[in-house]
């Protein structure tokens, strides 16, 4: 895991296959660069906010320091798997394959009925931190509605997904 700065332009010429990436937190800016070549004037700008993104660290890639907030990358990869004699193709540009929108949660007034689960008796206890800066924000299942179709909210109304 990163914790916000920025990393420079690199080539993570380990790696046996494209990485994961995922940025959390408030925070603006700290997306990712990623050139075709190690010549290539001209960089593939690639957020990775709230984005379950794969990109290929073994072409040149930098991690840009967010302009404001804070941010926690997680970046999945491989150096080693038995099963592999040779490493696996390179994939170029960056793919994103899960997105939640910014506005996937709006903030309401009306208190909302909790989500039917197995445990429910706890569940009025139970409140979400959400790091934002040097300061950490509760967000209770009370004072948000689930929009979209994001599903690991535990409590979003009407819906009987979420994570144990």
């Amino acid at each position: 895991m990163e914790h916000g700065d920025s990393m420079p332009r690199h080539i993570d010429d380990k790696d046996l296959s494209p990485q994961i990436a995922l940025g959390l937190g408030d925070y603006s800016g700290g997306d990712v660069m990623t050139w075709e070549t190690e010549n290539s004037l001209t960089p593939v700008l690639q957020s990775i906010k709230y984005q379950i993104v794969k990109l290929d660290g073994r072409y040149p890639h930098h991690a840009l320091a967010p302009d404001s907030g804070t941010r926690f990358s997680l970046y999945f990869y491989k150096l080693f798997d038995r099963r592999w004699t040779k490493s696996r193709p390179k994939s170029f540009p960056p793919q994103v394959l899960h997105s939640w929108a910014a506005a996937a949660f709006e903030t309401v007034e009306e208190p909302l009925e909790l989500a039917p689960h197995s445990d429910a008796e706890e569940a009025p206890n139970r409140v979400n931190s959400v790091a934002r800066g040097s300061e950490s924000h509760k967000m209770t299942p009370q004072k948000q509605k689930c929009k979209g179709t994001f599903h690991d909210m535990k409590y979003c109304q009407g819906s009987h997904h979420g994570l144990s």
